[in-house]
């Protein structure tokens, strides 16, 4: 067989330092595992796509993946839990805990749905990966520790490397078949497609006479033939440890890949004799993992620093160089003298106004010309216009150390006005439409409210320090976003102009996904607020329930310089580090065009009449590009309902919608009017929930059998959600209150045996939590007693869910009202034993005394409650 490539020196497709990848069923898209997280890439275009919301701060030890299951798991190299994540969603699911040891190494069964851990000690567990969460099955001990597993084709058979030998399992029972020597410890293992040969290979360092230690290595590759049972291969080519093997997926080809910078292959379609094919030379050093694609054309080699390709001769290049989609309607050069680097963009009518940092332009629209221009300001910071376009603030640096000066001048020639503010950069500036107030912010997060006519402050608010990424919503909306902090520490803010006051709306969170620094950030008064990271990231996310539309990884790990919905918040543009500028479906994130400029675009903004969108670059070069292409792929992409209803349907649903936002306003909840709407409409539909089984004893035992797995899979949610749980004190619900309330009701079995609580301190938590109910949980029911409460005031959502067979009572719930609920609850157990014990008679007149008076001090408790959350919440982002 001969065998050639267009390249023996590999071609780098992403740079960066990850621990393994997986190609995805379609070949085009990768899943890449870093330290800072998990991400979903495109192949062929070179693109982060989309990242998962966790990094791992500590590195990891083991990775594998099932491509059944669509499932990644990943092992910190200290603790004794695995992370688990769905694909291609990069959705984080219930973890593997309660190991005995830390991993050494991972391995998925796609078939059988099974998962395989190493552990430090020489443990090796089987798990059971089925359903949501992975149930530990059998487990052995092994003399040494498995430092590399592979499964068969069939995933009958487990291979194990270890010290001193290559050890074979039954994957089912884990019951030893037979062990293959090597002289050193094996690192790496595999299995050819047809399920004949196990290659296996590693090495050791090697002390030479009279010379230091670890100046030799010593290192084999052996591929065992298992339909004969003998050594088909040794080699000793590599010159350092060999840490990758990998089959051809069509032909008998075996690549190996060690930390010498070099991958040897070899053919085995001869069973009697092996063929050495040659060496390829990855372009950095060292191959960590080998992976062939599926047609066999291309071999992917993951090394220390980046992910590369080798392309075998006359296969199609996987990678693709990127190309513009859309050329600019209209390029005008603002023949600025330096490096200009624009900060504001302003239409007024046929006119453009562009500032930076030492001057500012005017465009007419229609000519293409630049109308005027200001002179160059000297050692100018920033220049920002007021909305009409009729005054001017410039930012010079101050008279004294750590502070800035600003001038605010008419435009028409007027007097000027100074101000001097402690800062060390530019910071941010906003003038009111009124032209009557500025606003001032600093790195620091110092606001400063001043009035123009008299040069006095007005207000002065302190908030985060070391705010960054200091951004205008471009609008006359005295709304403006600011985020601060780092790490895991970032919030965003939204800030209200005339009052200076402003409310963290994220944490970090609640856009982890986004990975690195909020770099820029815009809000949109449709209630959503778009972020750019410092790798790369666009994401969006709904207020004020926190929830991300999507988060997308597309400028390839640069800074993402500005950011801009169009008028209906349909579409979002962001300009990035790699020189693209992106259009974006705003409420699903796909990517709807790409365009480019001569040199790197640094602001963005959609024009008044939405036909086309207008960047300008560092060198003062300004774009007008047309969105025919963007709007009607959006209109082809975004989902249309199925069938046609009927008008009246239509009407009825419509009126059903509006009765319900219209209650949702009069109890005072406003602001989550559309969120709760959302809720109630997505299990409104559903019948009522029943038990399954036969009767009350058979439920009441099945509930205690569910308990301690329903009480931890609680936790767990709350503990990720970053909230409060409460379980009953018994656990199961009392036998006495079942009988009282199926006294009731004789006909149902209660749903709520099994019952949790998740406790928020804040509406905003409450229906952030509410949202991801369904993502962890089988919801069966709903009930939105924020909207509708109980009768007696109390307040909560609460849902229904299918545990294994059974159904259980989760309740979302304020922490003001849980608090009060633990003392009020007893109130209503005395109301509902003397009803139970009177049931179907009149209460006698003492007996309706108490359960009136027991009746109105809950009302009144639960109505100050919520009188209090509403002052101190309910109008609130």
């Amino acid at each position: 067989m001969s065998l050639a490539w267009t390249s023996t020196t590999g071609e780098t497709l992403f740079k960066g330092e990850y621990a393994a990848f997986a190609l995805l069923g379609d070949e085009q898209r990768v899943v890449l595992v870093g330290n800072d997280g998990v991400r979903l890439a495109d192949l062929s275009r070179q693109e982060m796509l989309d990242t998962v919301a966790h990094s791992f701060s500590s590195g990891h030890k083991a990775v594998t993946f099932d491509a059944h299951g669509q499932r990644l798991y990943v092992a910190p190299p200290i603790g004794r839990t695995v992370e688990v994540f769905s694909l291609p969603n990069m959705r984080r699911e219930a973890a593997v805990q309660g190991l005995r040891s830390s991993i050494v190494r991972l391995i998925a069964a796609s078939k059988t749905r099974r998962l395989f851990a190493s552990l430090q000690g020489g443990n090796l567990v089987q798990f059971d990966v089925r359903g949501k969460r992975p149930v530990s099955k059998r487990q052995v001990q092994l003399p040494h520790n498995g430092l590399a597993l592979a499964l068969s084709p069939d995933e009958t058979l487990l291979a194990v490397g270890q010290q001193g030998k290559c050890a074979l399992y039954r994957a089912d029972s884990l019951t030893f078949i037979q062990a293959l020597p090597s002289a050193d410890a094996v690192w790496a293992v595999a299995f050819s497609p047809n399920g004949r040969f196990l290659a296996y290979g590693g090495g050791a360092f090697q002390e030479r006479d009279g010379g230091p230690p670890g100046e030799q290595v010593h290192t084999d590759v052996f591929v065992h033939d298992l339909h004969e049972n003998r050594v088909a291969l040794h080699d000793q080519l590599h010159r350092g440890l060999v840490s990758t093997l990998a089959w051809h997926p069509t032909r008998a080809l075996l690549a190996s890949g060690g930390l010498d910078r070099e991958i040897h292959l070899w053919s085995l379609e001869s069973p009697e004799e092996a063929t050495y094919q040659g060496t390829v030379t990855p372009e950095h050093f060292g191959a960590n993992q080998l992976v062939f694609t599926p047609d066999g054309q291309h071999l992917l080699a993951l090394t220390n620093k980046a992910l590369e390709v080798f392309d075998m001769e006359g296969a199609p290049p996987l990678k693709i160089e990127r190309q513009s989609t859309s050329t600019p309607l209209a390029q005008v050069s603002l023949e600025t003298r330096d490096t200009f680097f624009p900060q504001q963009l302003l239409f007024r009518e046929d006119q453009l106004w562009v500032s930076g940092t030492n001057q500012w332009f005017r465009v007419n629209l229609k000519t293409y010309a630049v109308e005027a221009h200001s002179p160059l300001f000297p050692h100018g910071l920033g220049v920002w216009l007021e909305p009409d376009a009729h005054l001017l603030a410039r930012i010079t640096g101050g008279d004294a150390p750590d502070t800035v000066k600003i001038e605010v001048s008419d435009l028409s020639g007027g007097t000027a006005t100074l101000f001097s503010f402690p800062s060390r950069y530019s910071g941010h500036v906003h003038l009111s439409p009124d032209g009557d107030r500025l606003v001032y912010l600093n790195e620091k997060g110092h606001a400063f409210q001043v009035a123009l006519d008299s040069s006095h402050i007005v207000r002065e608010a302190r908030r985060d320090v070391a705010t960054v990424g200091l951004v205008d919503t471009g609008s006359p909306n005295p709304l403006f976003v600011t985020s601060s902090g780092f790490g895991d520490r970032q919030a965003v803010r939204l800030w209200n102009l005339d009052a200076l006051t402003s409310t963290v709306v994220l944490r970090s969170r609640d856009f982890a996904p986004l990975a690195g620094q909020v770099a820029s950030a815009v809000w949109h008064g449709a209630g959503v607020i778009a972020l750019g990271g410092s790798e790369g990231g666009v994401g969006v996310v709904e207020m004020p329930i926190q929830r991300a539309r999507f988060f997308r990884h597309r400028h390839n790990k640069g800074t993402v310089y500005s950011l801009a919905f169009n008028a209906d918040a349909t579409l979002l543009a962001s300009a990035g580090e790699d020189g693209t500028v992106r259009i974006w479906d705003a409420l699903r994130g796909d990517e709807l065009a790409t365009f480019e400029g001569s040199a790197l675009v640094r602001v963005v903004a959609f024009s008044p009449d939405g036909t086309s969108l207008v960047g300008v670059d560092e060198k003062g070069m300004v774009y007008l590009w047309p969105l025919e292409t963007a709007t009607a792929l959006l209109a082809l992409t975004r989902p249309e309902t199925t069938g046609i209803p009927s008008s009246e349907a239509a009407s009825e649903n419509q009126s059903e919608r509006e009765s319900y936002l219209a209650r949702a306003r009069e109890e005072g909840l406003s602001a989550y009017a559309e969120v709760s709407a959302a809720l109630y409409e997505r299990w409104s539909d559903r019948p009522r929930p029943r038990q399954s089984a036969p009767d009350l004893v058979s439920a009441y035992y099945e509930a205690h059998e569910l308990l301690p797995k329903f009480q931890s899979e609680v936790e767990e949610f709350a503990r990720s959600e970053d909230v409060r749980f409460r379980h009953r004190p018994d656990g199961v619900k009392s036998l006495d209150r079942v009988v009282e309330k199926m006294k009731l009701n004789t006909a149902l079995i209660p749903i709520d045996l099994l019952g949790a609580t998740v406790v928020c301190i804040s509406l905003r938590d409450m229906y952030r939590v509410a949202e991801r109910v369904a993502e962890v949980f089988d919801v069966v029911g709903f009930r939105d007693r924020m909207v509708f409460p109980v009768r007696s005031g109390y307040r909560d959502l609460q849902f229904s869910i299918r545990f294994g067979s059974h159904v259980a009572e989760l309740k979302v719930v304020h922490e003001l009202f849980a608090d009060l609920d633990r003392y009020e609850h007893r109130m209503y157990e005395v109301q509902r034993a003397i009803t139970a014990e009177f049931a179907g008679r009149e209460l006698p007149q003492v007996e309706n005394w108490v359960t009136q008076a027991l009746n109105d001090a809950s009302t009144t408790l639960y109505g100050k409650a919520w009188a209090r959350v509403r002052d101190r919440e309910g109008g609130a982002l």
